[in-house]
């Protein structure tokens, strides 16, 4: 039994790492748009600090992050 439909069908029958790493960029890109809009700016992580980014690009760092235990690379998957 194949877990995967023909070659002619373009959506496959099993998620691959390739189409989950799309399918999830595309919905936070989405979400981030979304979200601008809405609130006016979003929330982000950058360079160890907490970051509100508004839409004009002005930034204002709401607070320093801690550290925690993990990959060092910060990638948990490879």
């Amino acid at each position: 039994i194949s877990t995967t439909k023909s070659k002619s069908e373009s959506n496959p029958a099993y998620l691959t790492k390739r189409i989950l790493k799309s399918v999830t960029k595309k919905a936070f890109t989405e979400a981030a748009e979304e979200t601008m809009d809405v609130m006016g700016y979003n929330l982000v992580a950058k360079d160890g600090w907490l970051v509100k980014v508004y839409k004009d690009g002005h930034f204002e760092k709401i607070g320093k992050l801690k550290a925690v235990p993990g990959p060092p690379s910060g990638k948990f998957f490879d």
